[in-house]
């Protein structure tokens, strides 16, 4: 489902393993017979997955959700670190410490780390790209692969495209 991969606590498989343990100690305190422990492994088995999945998921949708609250400051921030004259590179990273904890500071810390290694510029993008379902980020990502390309500011970009916080309602 989408937006998985944005998904870093653990404590969502924590809490399912939890439930499927408790699942299987009330159905084997029952029957302990073959049988009986056949049916508890596969209660805890198939709820414990249950659980793991909707949380899971609806941690996914938060994390979606926090990147499109996030994206417009974001962008305001990044636009202008490029405006007083920053490096692209210096000014996604200080974007990204200086964005409120969340998933789309952490997308951009990996985008800025895995360029930092040497992973060439379309393909960090690409990844990102791949790893955020969120329309306006693949949109901005876009435009700031363009800008570095073209050598065009990113606030011209914006200003243009409508993306970040000065976009008029349509």
């Amino acid at each position: 489902f989408p937006g998985a991969c944005l998904v870093s606590s653990l404590r969502h498989w924590a809490f399912a393993e939890f439930f499927a343990l408790l699942v299987f100690i009330v159905a084997c305190s029952g029957n302990r017979t073959a049988l009986g422990l056949a049916q508890a492994i596969l209660a805890a088995t198939l709820l414990g997955f249950g659980v793991a999945w909707g949380s899971i998921r609806g941690a996914a949708q938060e994390a979606l959700r926090s990147v499109e609250r996030d994206l417009p400051v974001a962008c305001f921030l990044l636009s202008l670190l490029l405006e007083s004259g920053m490096g692209a590179s210096s000014a996604l990273q200080e974007t990204s410490r200086s964005i409120p904890e969340g998933a789309l500071a952490r997308e951009l810390g990996e985008l800025v780390r895995s360029r930092s290694l040497g992973v060439p510029r379309g393909d960090s993008i690409e990844r990102s790209r791949q790893r955020v379902p969120v329309e306006d980020y693949r949109l901005f990502l876009s435009h700031v692969l363009q800008g570095e390309r073209l050598g065009i500011g990113l606030s011209l970009v914006r200003q243009r495209s409508g993306v970040g916080p000065s976009r008029q309602p349509t």
